[in-house]
C-alpha cells in the first residue's frame, strides 16, 4: 500500500493485494471476487491480473483531499485502529515551506484484525471463512504467510515505508514519517539586495558628512 501526498495535502491511497497460486485458486481466480463494494465507496478499480506463475494482483485507488480523508481511506482499507495519528501538515516561515506527512501502523499478528462483524456474520461466524485448524493446515497462520508493506511519500520523492507481518502471531508497530522542504531563493536575493542598498545608503551618507566637515 502506497500513500502518495501533493503539494497542496490532497493526494492518493493505492493497494496492490497479491495473492500467491493457491491463495488464488481458494478463492476461485478473478471470477471469485466481489468487488461492487469497493467501487460504491469511492474506490477506482484496475481489472485483477493474473500472472503467468498464476499469482493474482487487485490493485485500487482512492483519492483524499486532506488529512481527515486521507484517515478515512485507511480506515476502509484496513478497519479502525491499524493507521492512526495519521497527519499532513504544511507550515510555512519566512522563505520556506515544509511539508510534514506521518501516520502510525499497528498490526496484531492476527489476520482476523482485517475482518469486521459484518464480515464475519456473511462468513457464518468464522472472521476469515475457515476454522483455526483449517488455516493452520494451509499454512495461513505461519509467520510470512500474508506480509503489508506501507509506502508514505511526498510528491513521489521522499519516501518512508515499513513491511509488517499479519501472521506473526505478536504485535508489530512503525512509524512512518516524510519532511519536505522547499526555499524561496528569490526570498533571500531580495533580502540581501536590501542589505546592500541599505549599506550603501550608509557608506554614501557617511561620505557626505565628512565632505560637509
Amino acid at each position: 500500500m502506497s500513500v502518495d501526498v501533493a503539494e497542496d495535502g490532497s493526494g492518493t491511497v493505492s493497494v496492490d493485494v497479491e495473492l500467491d497460486a493457491d491463495a488464488s485458486a481458494a478463492i476461485g481466480g478473478p471470477d471469485g471476487l466481489v468487488l461492487s463494494d469497493l467501487q460504491d465507496t469511492g474506490w477506482e478499480l484496475t481489472a485483477p491480473e493474473v500472472a503467468e506463475d498464476s499469482t493474482l494482483r487487485i490493485s485500487a485507488a482512492h483519492h483524499f483531499s486532506d488529512g481527515a480523508e486521507l484517515a478515512s481511506a485507511l480506515d476502509s482499507v484496513a478497519g479502525p485502529g491499524v493507521f492512526t495519528d495519521v497527519s499532513i501538515d504544511v507550515e510555512e516561515s519566512f522563505g520556506s515551506t515544509e511539508w510534514i506527512a506521518g501516520m502510525d501502523v499497528s498490526v496484531s499478528g492476527d489476520p482476523a484484525q482485517f475482518s469486521d462483524d459484518a464480515l464475519t456474520g456473511v462468513l457464518g461466524g468464522l472472521p476469515l471463512g475457515r476454522t483455526p485448524e483449517e488455516l493452520a493446515q494451509v499454512g495461513a497462520t505461519e509467520p510470512g504467510a500474508a506480509t503489508m508493506t506501507v509506502e508514505l511519500s511526498l510528491f513521489g520523492e521522499d519516501t518512508d515505508s515499513a513491511r509488517l507481518d499479519l501472521t506473526a502471531g505478536e504485535a508489530s508497530s512503525a512509524g512512518l514519517s516524510v519532511r519536505h522542504t522547499e526555499t524561496q531563493v528569490f526570498v533571500f536575493v531580495l533580502a540581501g539586495l536590501g542589505a546592500a542598498l541599505l549599506l550603501a545608503s550608509l557608506v554614501f551618507a557617511v561620505l557626505a558628512l565628512r565632505n560637509r566637515s
